[in-house]
């Protein structure tokens, strides 16, 4: 499950994002919006595409906070999910609405 796979303590708040990394992510605006919350927030990307933005969590020291995972199988998205506390979505992204919101209505997210 994600908060296992990200090794968040007990008591972290965890947020998760489904999908590949497309043109036109709000990832940028995920980070500054992690910078200012606390620091047991922790935000998950679970897909392709994704570690091209490390370098941009490092510089705003959130390393330890963002976590960069492969891509699970889809019918195992809900299950590996289910840990998670909420699964953001970016009004930015308009390809990534339909599997965010299909996966976070399958998971007990909801």
């Amino acid at each position: 499950d994600v908060r296992s796979r990200i090794a968040a303590p007990e008591q972290a708040f965890v947020l998760v994002s489904v999908g590949n990394a497309k043109v036109g992510d709000t990832i940028e605006e995920a980070l500054l919006a992690l910078e200012q919350l606390p620091d047991d927030v922790h935000l998950a990307f679970v897909g392709e595409g994704y570690e091209r933005h490390r370098e941009r969590a490092r510089q705003h020291r959130l390393e330890g906070r963002v976590h960069f995972l492969a891509p699970v199988p889809p019918t195992e998205v809900a299950d590996f999910i289910s840990t998670a506390d909420a699964s953001p979505m970016a009004a930015g992204v308009r390809s990534e609405t339909p599997s965010i919101c299909t996966s976070a209505t399958s998971s007990s997210m909801l």
